[in-house]
């Protein structure tokens, strides 16, 4: 009994020694590197002292041969700052302190042994504010808080590792292969350019054009019902023309252009597809207005502050001209439209008749001359012979005729009263 309880004992003795063999760690010393082995003589950990300064500032961990993760201090502070992990022999992230204040601050991942994304927190308030996203082998998207609020305001796209979008508060900027600009949306308009020079922008309600950084043309939808209803025109940054749409019709029925201190104002006034009133101003004030109807190519009548012309069969023969001067009114009537005025109306400033002359023979020259007395005729002065010389004069009074005088020697002076 005594010799079975030794050999049972003798047994359990050399079990725990077996067991105690295989759990020990050996350690591998060599001048600037350290090796820690399992109890199954596997390699576990490598401590390294890459800058031989006699402090390890590399340590490699291994599992079943593999680096698994290795923790490094790269500025030499004697703190670990940096951290590789790693997936099937290749790098599947890493992290890094990169100011040595002891927090992690950058993260970069990858994906398959590529790079997938980095995140850093660029002010260290323990705060991710700038991410990198990797696609292929080229940069995919980037996202940046610039104001450290804990959002991110600006992203950036990129394709062929190119730089193609941005959106930043709200606004989005579309860049084009040259770098350059091609679009600005901020919500209120889009901006679009043109080899980096601003092309064109859209509001909602209203489109600019730009050439060689100038306004070219504008439209503008006044009333807000969808339809562009006026177009304005630039020249050199300058307006030039102006059309309206003013009973929102679809038509233009209102032109305006401008050449220096002149402007003129075609208008539809019968919103039937026909200009037929232009007004000229100068100086902003209103100098001449002119009347147009269909068939005719020439204004039918011309008005002006000093002159009112009228040509009512369109043949560019004026039958009637009114002159107004400060101290009469005279108006001129081609009765027969044969190009020559045979009558003349001369009026006071107030509109009251003072003297008509006629052209009774039609041969272009005044040959009747009749006076007026406030509505009534005063006197009748005729060239009766129509050798240019007055020979018949006759007076009235209350309407009544009171004398008649003639020349009969054609000396211009009355020969015969009666």
């Amino acid at each position: 009994m005594s010799r079975l309880i030794c050999v049972v004992l003798m047994v359990v003795i050399s079990s725990v020694v077996s067991v105690n063999v295989f759990a020990t760690t050996r350690v591998v010393k060599r001048k600037y590197i350290t090796a820690y082995y399992n109890s199954k003589g596997e390699l576990t950990r490598v401590d390294i002292d890459s800058n031989h300064n006699g402090r390890m500032d590399t340590v490699k961990y291994i599992s079943k041969g593999r680096v698994y993760k290795v923790k490094r201090d790269a500025n030499g502070d004697g703190r670990f700052d940096t951290y590789i992990f790693f997936e099937d022999g290749k790098v599947s992230m890493i992290k890094k302190d990169t100011n040595g204040d002891g927090k992690l601050d950058t993260y970069i991942y990858f994906r398959k042994g590529h790079l997938y994304k980095t995140e850093k927190d660029t002010n260290h308030d323990g705060r991710i504010d700038y991410v990198l996203v990797h696609k292929g082998h080229g940069l995919a998207l980037e996202k940046i808080d610039t104001n450290h609020d804990g959002k991110f305001d600006t992203v950036n796209f990129y394709r062929h590792r190119r730089l193609y979008k941005c959106v930043q508060n709200g606004k989005v900027v579309l860049y084009g292969k040259n770098g350059l600009p091609l679009k600005i949306k901020d919500g209120k308009a889009h901006y679009v350019y043109k080899n980096g020079r601003l092309s064109k922008v859209e509001f909602k309600y209203r489109v600019i054009a730009y050439k060689d950084g100038k306004k070219s043309f504008e439209k503008i939808d006044t009333n807000h019902d969808g339809k562009f209803d006026l177009f304005v025109y630039y020249r050199n940054g300058t307006v030039y023309k102006v059309e309206k749409d003013t009973n929102y019709d679809g038509r233009i029925d209102a032109v305006e252009t401008i050449a220096g201190n002149t402007r003129k104002l075609r208008v539809d006034k019968n919103h039937n597809g026909f200009f037929n009133i232009t007004l000229t101003f100068k100086n902003g004030k209103l100098i001449q207005k002119e009347f147009f109807k269909k068939g005719c190519s020439l204004p039918y009548r011309i008005e002006s502050k000093t002159k009112i012309m009228v040509d009512s069969n369109c043949d560019g023969k004026y039958e009637k001209i009114e002159k107004i001067r400060p101290d009469r009114i005279d108006i001129l009537v081609d009765a027969n439209h044969d190009g020559k005025f045979d009558c003349e109306y001369v009026y006071s400033p107030k509109h009251k008749l003072v003297e008509v002359l006629k052209d009774t023979n039609h041969d272009g020259k005044f040959d009747t001359f009749i006076t007026y007395n406030g509505k009534e005729c005063y006197t009748i002065s005729r060239d009766s012979d129509f050798n240019g010389m007055v020979d018949l004069w006759k007076k009235y009074k209350d309407g009544k005729l009171v004398s008649v005088e003639r020349d009969l020697n054609g000396d211009g002076k009355p020969d015969i009263t009666y």
